[in-house]
Parts: C-alpha cells; structure tokens; sequence
C-alpha cells in the first residue's frame, strides 16, 4: 500500500482560519477521490467538531485496521456521494511518523494546536500549511514560525487567509512583504467573505465550481499540496454516438448545474474538431462519452503537464448493458446503468470532483429529464429498418430547443413517402426519455387530432366531464403537464390544427406535413424530409445483409430515385436474395456483385414492362412489383396477396393484429381460401408480408399491420375495377364481424380501433345490413365515451350515414331507425336539442309505422321523453316514459337492464310531472333491483340512489335519504383510491348528505359539507359545469338558513346563470330564480319580489298550477307581497297550503310550514303582533339535475 501523505495545518495565534481552512481542504481531496484522514491533536478544542458536526453520523469506528487502538474516530460523509472524511482525536502520548503514513489513506490532515511554534508532532509530518494574516505583525509571527518548523525538515506551504482582496495598494504592499519573508512564498490566498463569518458552512460544499469564493483558493491549494494531482475541474467535453443524445444532454445539464463549462458533441463531429491528442482531454478536463463500446475513441495519453486525475481524462459513462468487446482495453468508466436519478447525480458528482450549491435555474419541470422511458407514452412501434439523417435529427433537436426556454414547434414537411413520419418517429424514440409524456397522433382530420388528444388525457388521468381536448389544452399549458411531446402526423391542412396545437412551456410539438404553404409563423423551424443524399442512401443499403460498396449504392440510389420507401424495399429484395442465392464456392464479394446486377436487371426489365402496359413506372410502383414478385415464389403469396388487398382498403394507420387472428376474420378467410389455416398460420403471413417491405408489423397491446398509402394505392391500382369493389366488400365484411354485439362490454374497446377504418373502408355509403350495424354500434359507442370529440365524430359519422343509405327499410329492427336514436342522443349531448327531438319524432314515427313490437321502439320513445324533459314537456315526457317503460317490461322482462334504464327515466318524469310519491316508489324499485342483480357496488344503483335522495327530500323523508346516500359515500370510498381525487359520484352524493343535513336542522355540518364539495367540483369538472352550479345553489341554501343572505345571494346568482344557459324559459332556471328571490328580500326586495313574480308567472304558465315548482314560487312570491299587496298574499298562501295538503298530506314538512306563512299572513291582516315577517317559511326548490 502507498504510505499516506501527512499534512498539518498550523497557526501561532487562533482566529486565523486554520481549522477552517484544514475542513475545506479535506473535503475537495475527498471530492476527488481521496481517502482523508483528519486528526485534531487538541481534543478540547471546539472548532473542528463545530464545522463537521453537521456531517457526522451517530456511533463511531476506528478507520485505522493497526495500530494505534487508542485513536477515536468518525466517519464523515461529503457531499459528493461516496466520499468518506474520517474524523480521529488524538490521544495523550506521541504519535510517530511510521504510524501516521502507515494509516490505510491518501492523506492524513492533522489539525495543530495554536501555540507561537508547533508541538513535536510536527516531525511526522510531510508538510506544513502555516495559516497567517497578511498584517505586517502576522507576516513577521509567520515567518518566525515557518523558520523553526523547517529546521524539522518539513516543507512549508505559506496560506494567508482572511484576504480583503479591495485592499488595494495596501494589500500590494502586504503581499510584497510576505514575499521577502518565506523561503517559498505564498502561492495561495484564501479571500475574505462575510458570510462565513456569520455561519459555519463550508466553502468546498456550498460555491458551485468554477466562481470567485473561498472554494477556489482550497482548490488551488489542493493541486499545491498534491503536486498538482488534484487540481480543479475546468471543463467537461460530452460526446455521444447517435441514439444517446438524450443521455448526453442530461449529463452536461448536471455539470453546468454545478458551474462547470461543458462543450457538447456528436462523437463524428468531436473527432473531426478536435485535434489528435488532445481526445482524451488534460489534467483539469473531462471527456465523457456516451455510446457503445466499440464507437468509443482510442484512449490516448493525457495532454498537459501534469497527469489526469480521478476524474480527468476520457471517461466512458456506460448508461445500457452493452459491454466491450473481449481484448478491447476497457478504460476508465462510469457506471449509471440501472440507478435512479439521485444515485447516478450522486456517481456523476463522485467522478467530477464537484458539488457545492446547485446553480440556480436547474430545476423543476424546465430542468433535463433523466433519461428513461417516458411515464406516460402513445407511440407507433420504432422503425427497425431507419438509417441516416443524423444532421436533420440534431437540427430537430435544436430547434425545439432541450433548454425549455419556451414552446418549441418543427414543422416536417415533404412529398408522399419522402419519409417524413419516420424522421418524425424516430426522433420521438431517439429523444423520448427527455420527456414525461409522449405522444403520437394521425392528424389527416379533425376528428382524429381531437380523438387523439382526448386519448393523451385519458392517458395523463385528466378528469373531464364533457370536452377532454379543452381540459387537455389547458393541462399542457401549466407547469404540473411536466416535459411533453406531441407529434401531429400527416396534418395537411393547417385549417384542421387551428386552435388544437398545444401550447406550453415545458412542451414541445411536431408537425408532419405533404406542404409548407399555409402554416404562417405558427413554427420555430422547419425541416424538408426530401429523397436521401449520399450518405443517407450508404447508411440505410447497408444496414443489411449486403454489404455494398460506394459504387453499388450509389447506382441503386439513383434507380430508385433516392426515395427512402423505394430504398428500404430494395434493401429487402437484396438481402432475401443474397440469402437465398448462397453457393459453396462463391465469395461473399462475387456473391454481392451477381446480386447486384440480378437486382439492376429486374428492376429495369420491370419498368419496361410497365410502360409498355401503359403504366407509370416510379420507384415505387416498380419496387411493389418486384417485391410482389418476389412473393409469388412463396407458397403463401396466394394468400398475402389477398391479405394485402383487403388491408388496402383499411386505414393507412394500421389493421389490428386481433382482428386478423380473430376467428370470425379466420373463419370468413378460410370460407374464401380453403388453406388461409389456423392462428400460427397467419402469424406466418403477416410475418412474411412484413419480411417483403410491403407492410410493417408492430406487435404489442396495440399491434397492429400497418400498409403505407403509396403501398395500398399501387396495390388497389393493380386490381380491375371488378375485384375491387369486391375485396372492398370483403374488407368491409371482416371490420364487422370484429365490432363488438355489446357497446358497453369488456370487449367494447375495440370500436376505438375500428374507427378509423370507417371512411378509407367505405362503411357509411354500404347497404349490407351487418357493416350497418356496425356503423349504428360505433356511432352509440362514441356517444357514451361523455366526450365533447367524442360526440362531434359520432356526430359527423350519422349524419353521413344517414344521408346516404335508403330510405326503404321495411322492418322496426332495421339501422336506419336505430341510427336516427342514436343520433338524436349525440344531438342532445352536443346541445342541439331541436335535432335530436326531430329525430326521435322521425324514428319513431318509422318504428311505429312498422307495426312491430321490437325494443328499439322503446328506446326511440325513451330518448324522445328525454329531449321533452330537456325541453321542460314534463307531462309529454311522462307519457313516452310510461310507454316505454311498459312496454321494454313486457318484452324483456322486469329483470333487463334496459326495463331497469326505462324505470329509471319513468321515475324522473313522474317527479318533474308532480307525482312525489309515485316518482319515489319507481327510482326506489331501480335501486334496489339493480343492487339485487349487480351487487351493492353497481354504480348505477348509486346514480339512482342520488335520485332517489331528492325524492324522499321531497316527501319529507330526511332521515332516510340521508341514510341511503350515506351509504352510497361508504360504498363508493371503499373503491376509492387512497390519496387520489374523489369521482364526480360520489361529490354529488355528498351534495345530498348536505341537503339532508340542512333540512335535519343542522346548516353548520351541511355548510362545511358543500363547501368542500364545491371546491372539489371547480377542480374535478370545471365552475362552468352544471353539477358545480347545482353545488352552489346548495350552498346558497344552507347561508341563508343561518343568516348569510349576502353569501346565499351571490351563489344564488351563480347557479341561476348556469341553469339559465340550458335552454330559454327552462323550469330549472325559474325555480333557481325562486331561491334567488328569498335570498334577496333581506336586502333587495323590489329586485326579489320582480324575480318571484317572473319565476311564479313561467312556472305556473309551463307547468301548471299544482306542480311543486310553481307552489314554492307562489309561497315565495306571497312573502314578498305580504307588505304591498296582502290579499293578494293571502290568496297565494291559502292556494299553496290546500295544493301541498293535497300533495303530500297534512304531515309534510312542506304542508306545516306553507300553514304558518297563511297563519302568519292572517295575523298580519288582522294587526296582530304575531303576524312578522320574521315568522316566514322560504321554500327552497331542490333541482333534480339528471
């Protein structure tokens, strides 16, 4: 073992800076890979434990394996990962010099004690750092000191501290002096700084590298003390070979955290600027460089004076699991392969030598991520087959800019098949561990891109309740969306994109497009994806089995037009010929040239026979023939060619590998080629298209077939018009024999697949009965998704549809009916309830018509009492209800989920009729069949339960409804996630439990309920959604039943505006008019008694005059006119309390208080002090809101 070097620090007075300085010095020899032993020959002194205190962890061991036992010691861990101080306190005797160097360290620091010359100790010591002040008396003490510890032969290293470096011509003259006293003069200064003096931090540990503090005068005085051994860090080349960019921006982040300089480079680039012999960097530089073994630079010696240190040099940072080649010298390495970011900053920081305080700036959602997969990511699988354009992909990089200083957008842009979503595609692979959430979306029309963005919140976990693209939208532009990529493929109208490109500042976005023109500004750069140079066209032919020379690629680039698609199939061609055309006897290099000139020979005999055909002959229709006729050499090719065929006819975003392997799809196959064979058959013929470039395969959740367009087109041009309207018939009969029976099932996903097959495949203009269906269940599908993109693609679907198929359907169970219902519920979503209410008129007039008894006629008058509940037709909507519900009950049975559906949608209309106790029996039926037949934890029966909860309030039954939703809340919580936001449910459960608790007579606990709940609901669906206006019009109750009329009135206000927005003249707006009004006459009484009469007038006039609405607007209104008008008053109250008595009966909470306003209204008139307004009873509507 190497003996240890022995330093002491000396002072001969206190209050220098010794121990200080000793401290710091320790921890940068540490930081740089030292092993440092610190021994305190005074155990009574307080210093050294007062700055390493902090450090030291509880319990102790002795760092020496030998002798001496006696030595006290602590472990100390620096800042910089790994690294170790190990703290020991002298004890009484001499200690000798063999001893100390015998020590398993690198350095062994002694702290002296102060005295006017050092203790004997001094003898076993290498060096001696004299600590003194630069005053002409301190100079002179020093002197006096360093003379005698030089007569004990160790070197002396002079250290003035403290160091007023504003001293101008008096520090000149200080330094002058000191120069002329000692025998080496002073090579180090250590400057003063306040806030050392007000703290006991240590330099090393808190300035980053590289600044103008203390830190770095320890640092020069650490290279002066190991002859230039250690020595500070002043720069760090990052190098990385292609595909670990993202490693390398991450590494040069962190250093230029810690105030290093960094210089980044792509490995071709480094090696060409920079000269040989300076690669592998010098003693104050580091080269690290990511990438495989095999493409790192030949280590080379160290330029520079002094050798590189740990740390120093060229350094491989290994980040995978590729290891060198055997008898490939290794080298110096760096291992993060496998660590979490903490683990592998602190490794970085170990090797550099660094750490201190973080420059600021480097964190937060801004801050380089650290490489990894994505957390969350939607992407096509990576293109096995990419080569090349490593300019363009850096350019890209630069573009968006890896310093999020802002949004940054690249604008792709090039002919059809010019490559253009691989460059795109490979950047998002190549770059993706530099964000959090990545993702890939067809952007051809609207309806994708929106699809596809409300996929990217359903993925991110955005709660929405309608329009998921907005929340989305809104989510990207804060800082919580983290670091994003979003790439927008094939957008070739810019019209399509206006106003749905995310914006952000931690965002980035990629668009692909056939043009330029029309984007504007919209961009920070913009890249053309045109045919191959040179050297691309080299790195992608010879990514294969041949091995071709400059020549060869050259001419086979120039055939083929330099396309990137022309060029992948025929480096397919060449390499499946080369393997099939191996010969004993024949170099691999005669090989190569024959199948070269077979391949040159076809190509042409091809084109000649296309034009004589009258073909066009481009690249790539001559390389589909020639891959095509390389397929008719395989015992398969009847049956790829079929394949291909229908697939031409699919979307170009890719067949799903389950529908080709489903049995029906095999099955239908099988009836059309009796040997399309089993499951593995045709994995086989998927495998062998994808082998002939003709498609690219993509196995996963998600796996798909994917044919290029250029592809399919060629393959649909060479097709007679006769065999393509029938293999679109067959294409068409396979993407309906996978949608799904049940729009709601577990299987139901796989709509979401089907969806973009519709318009290529032709779906909507066809007549065949079972693809119909189809188009019925995917419009339905998206309907129940509660998605305002959602709703617009079903919407667009329909309506095509419908235009376009006839008009002469016999029977009831036809689509075009079902159609009409479907649509008329995605009409009613979308807020356009005039079309959805002559829809359902429509088919129900059509089902009707067809004189059969069949469910969708039901469903038809189901959705048609729907529309007329919107519209406020209560008595209408009762009426289609009862019909429905009767009638779904005697064909399926009470039992049916679609009898539970019509009992659910009776028993609203029974309440919004005036039917209390009818409407509670029917939602109480629902709830407890549902639980009967589906379990306690069937969110339907919930849903019902909220219903339920309003009616049995109004039946005045407030115990058991708060009972009943309380259950629900238990239920519900139980399936809760722990930690996570509660769902829209069970808020509105809680909304109940408040109404419950403020009719119970307990408006404090119903206060805190709402209130809570209502902040809940801002976040979870937004202050515009109507459960958040129903949430403040709670709210508003429970204020002014404690007194709070100025608060009841504003959020009075707030949820009569959302009602109000509905529909014009809606009941649920008059009765939160009615609220409104009896929050208002404490302080506004000509506003509150206008509102009342308004609401009493349209309530009375819509709904009649005994509906629970318009009795509690009439004992509202009769309050406000108990003053100014008390006949009429009076004939109000008395209308209201026999109307109720009728309703409800004499016990009715509602009853006995509509009898004390016409008592009170009595008193009044007779003059009796008894007759207040004080003794009034409001009577507060609660809106149903389903």
């Amino acid at each position: 073992m190497t003996e240890a070097s022995v330093i002491a620090f000396f002072s001969a007075r206190p209050g220098v800076g010794r121990t200080i300085a000793l401290c710091n010095t320790a921890v940068v020899l540490a930081d740089a890979g030292k092993r440092v032993l610190i021994l305190d020959e005074d155990p009574d002194a307080p210093a050294l434990r007062r700055y390493l205190g902090r450090f030291l962890p509880p319990g102790s061991r002795d760092p020496l394996t030998a002798s001496p036992r006696d030595w006290r010691s602590r472990e100390v861990p620096v800042h910089a990962a790994h690294r170790r101080l190990h703290h020991a306190l002298l004890a009484q005797g001499p200690v000798g010099a063999g001893a100390l160097r015998a020590a398993p360290f690198d350095h062994v620091l002694v702290n002296l004690r102060t005295s006017p010359v050092p203790s004997a100790l001094v003898k076993a010591c290498d060096q001696v750092v004299l600590c003194f002040q630069l005053s002409p008396y301190g100079i002179e003490e020093a002197s006096v000191a360093a003379a005698a510890v030089e007569r004990e032969s160790p070197r002396v290293v002079p250290l003035p501290t403290r160091v007023d470096l504003s001293g101008g011509a008096a520090l000149e003259t200080a330094r002058r002096l000191a120069r002329g006293r000692f025998t080496t003069p002073p090579e180090v200064e250590i400057p003063y700084v306040t806030d050392y003096y007000y703290t006991d931090d240590l330099a090393a540990v808190t300035e980053p590298p590289g600044g103008s503090g203390q830190r770095a005068g320890y640092e020069r005085l650490a290279e002066v003390l190991t002859g230039g051994a250690v020595t500070a860090l002043a720069s760090v080349s990052v190098v990385h070979s292609p595909g670990y960019e993202v490693w390398a921006e991450w590494i040069a982040a962190q250093a230029q955290r810690w105030g290093l300089r960094v210089e980044s480079w792509p490995l071709a680039g480094y090696l060409e600027g920079t000269p040989v012999g300076l690669r592998s960097g010098d003693g104050r530089a580091a080269v690290l460089f990511t990438g495989p073994p095999a493409a790192m630079p030949e280590p080379e010696p160290v330029a520079g004076d002094r050798p590189a240190g740990f740390g120093r040099g060229l350094i491989r940072v290994r980040v995978d699991d590729d290891r060198p080649e055997p008898g490939r010298p290794a080298g110096p390495e760096l291992d993060l392969y496998g660590l979490d970011e903490a683990a592998a900053v602190a490794e970085l920081q170990s090797r550099l030598g660094v750490g201190g305080t973080l420059v600021p700036g480097g964190g937060g959602p801004g801050a380089a991520r650290y490489p990894g997969r994505p957390g969350k990511a939607r992407l096509p699988a990576r293109d096995e087959m990419f080569a090349g354009r490593e300019e363009t992909l850096t350019r890209m990089r630069r573009m968006l800019g890896p310093r999020w200083e802002g949004p940054g957008r690249c604008l792709v842009t090039g002919a059809e098949a010019s490559g253009k979503s691989e460059l795109a595609l490979e950047f998002a692979h190549r770059f993706g561990g530099a964000y959090d959430t990545v993702h890939w979306i067809p952007a051809g029309d609207i309806f994708s891109v929106r699809d596809g963005l409300r996929q990217m919140a359903h993925d991110l976990e955005l709660y929405v309740r309608d329009d998921a693209v907005t929340a989305l939208l809104a989510h990207l532009a804060t800082p919580e969306a983290g670091r994003w990529l979003v790439v927008l493929d094939d957008a070739d109208d810019p019209a399509v994109l206006a106003g749905l490109i995310p914006q952000g500042r931690f965002g980035h976005v990629i668009v692909t497009s056939r043009t330029a023109e029309g984007w504007g500004d919209a961009f920070d750069g913009h890249v053309a994806a045109g045919p191959l140079d040179p050297r691309d066209a080299m790195a992608l032919l010879t990514g294969g089995r041949v091995r071709l020379d400059e020549s060869d690629v050259q001419t086979i680039a120039t055939t083929a037009g330099h396309l990137p698609l022309a060029l992948r199939m025929a480096r397919t061609w060449l390499d499946r010929e080369l393997a099939s055309g191996r010969r004993p006897r024949r170099t691999l290099e005669t090989l190569r040239d024959a199948t070269v000139k077979r391949f040159l020979s076809a190509y042409r005999r091809t084109e000649r026979d296309m034009l004589a055909a009258g073909g066009q002959p481009s690249p790539h229709a001559v390389m589909v023939e020639l891959m095509l006729d390389l397929l008719r050499g395989h015992s398969g090719m009847t049956r790829a060619e079929w394949l291909l065929e229908t697939c031409s006819f699919a979307s170009p975003h890719g067949v799903p590998l389950a529908l080709i392997r489903s049995t029906p799809s095999r099955a239908y196959a099988a009836g059309l080629m009796r040997e399309y064979g089993d499951e593995l058959a045709v994995d086989m013929l998927v495998r062998l298209v994808h082998d002939h470039a003709l498609a690219r395969l993509e196995h996963g959740p998600q796996g798909v077939l994917r044919l290029h367009r250029v592809i399919g087109a060629l393959i649909r041009a060479r097709m007679s018009p006769r065999a393509v309207e029938e293999r679109r018939r067959q294409a068409l009969r396979l993407l309906a024999l996978y949608a799904p029976i049940d729009t709601e099932g577990p299987g139901a996903g796989a709509f979401a697949e089907l969806g973009d097959h519709l318009e290529p495949s032709g779906a909507l203009a066809s007549d065949d009965d079972m693809v119909r269906r189809w188009v019925v269940n995917q419009v339905r599908y998206l309907y129940l998704q509660g998605d305002r993109s959602a709703w617009l693609r079903a919407r667009a679907i329909g309506r095509t549809a419908l235009a376009a198929w006839s008009s002469t359907e016999g029977g009831a169970s036809g689509p075009v009916g079902n159609l009409q219902v479907q649509l008329a519920n995605v009409e009613r979503a979308l807020g356009d309830r005039t079309a959805a209410f002559e829809l359902t008129q429509t088919a129900l007039r059509r089902l009707s018509a067809a004189g059969e008894r069949h469910p969708l006629r039901y469903i038809a008058a189901q959705a048609h009492a729907a529309d007329l509940r919107v519209a406020g037709e209560f008595d209408e909507a009762y009426h289609w209800d009862s019909l429905a519900c009767a009638g779904m009950t005697a064909l399926l049975g009470s039992d049916h989920e679609w009898s539970n559906r019509t009992l659910n949608n009776l028993a609203l209309s029974a309440s919004l009729n005036g039917r209390p106790h009818l409407a509670a029996d029917l939602i109480m039926r629902c709830f407890d069949d549902r639980v009967r037949l589906h379990g306690e934890e069937d969110l339907d029966a919930w849903r019902a339960a909220l219903t339920a909860g309003v009616l049995l309030r109004d039946l005045g039954e407030y115990e058991r409804a708060y009972e009943l939703q309380r259950r629900g809340v238990g239920v519900l919580m139980r399936r809760h996630a722990k930690g996570g936001r509660r769902g829209l449910l069970v808020l509105r459960l809680e909304m109940g439990l408040a109404a419950c608790e403020r009719m119970l007579g307990r408006p404090f606990d119903a206060l805190a309920r709402d209130r809570e709940t209502l902040e809940e609901l801002r976040v979870l669906v937004g202050p515009a959604d109507l459960y958040t206006a129903l949430c403040h019009a709670g709210l508003a109750a429970g204020l002014h039943a404690k007194g709070g009329h100025e608060g009841a009135a504003e959020h009075g206000r707030a949820a009569h505006a959302a009602l109000a927005a509905l529909a014009t003249g809606h009941p649920y707006a008059y009765a939160a008019q009615v609220n409104l009004a009896a929050y208002l006459r404490a302080s506004n009484a000509a506003e509150a008694r206008a509102l009342a009469e308004d609401a009493y007038q349209a309530l009375r006039s819509r709904l009649g005059v005994r509906h629970p609405y318009t009795l509690a607007a009439a004992g509202t209104l009769a309050t406000q006119l108990t003053e100014t008008d008390p006949d009429r008053a009076l004939a109000l109250d008395f209308d209201t309390h026999d109307y109720l008595s009728r309703l409800f009966g004499p016990d009715h909470p509602r009853v006995r208080a509509a009898a004390d306003n016409l008592a009170n209204t009595r008193h009044r008139q007779a003059g009796s002090p008894r007759g207040t307004a004080d003794a009034r009873h409001d009577f507060e509507i609660e809106i149903l809101g389903n």
